[in-house]
């Protein structure tokens, strides 16, 4: 993908890159289970997972080279620390979900 973010823009990659996450996202959410499928339920489901973590992992090397090219000269390794670091909010955010749900 970076590749071709090179030639063609990392815009047009970005936009790529996002439907790859829809379609994965779209693959989860529309297949049925393995008692209408069978076994292509569960491949299918690795499938969109798969296109997912390669959206996911192109997104983020993209996201930074951009955010860095983008940033003042002076300011470029404070501009190039916010995606690592919304990285590390998110973690924690989503390890702590289930600690405020109330059952009853």
């Amino acid at each position: 993908m970076g590749r071709y973010a090179d030639r063609a823009g990392r815009v047009k990659a970005l936009s790529w890159i996002m439907l790859a996450m829809s379609v994965g996202s779209l693959l989860l959410g529309l297949t049925p289970g393995s008692a209408t499928l069978g076994l292509a339920a569960p491949i299918l489901v690795v499938i969109g997972r798969l296109a997912q973590g390669f959206a996911v992992g192109a997104q983020f090397a993209l996201s930074s080279v951009t955010i860095y090219e983008l940033a003042p000269p002076d300011k470029k390794m404070f501009y190039g620390s916010f995606n690592m670091l919304s990285l590390g909010i998110a973690a924690m955010l989503s390890s702590g979900q289930n600690c405020c749900i109330h059952r009853s």
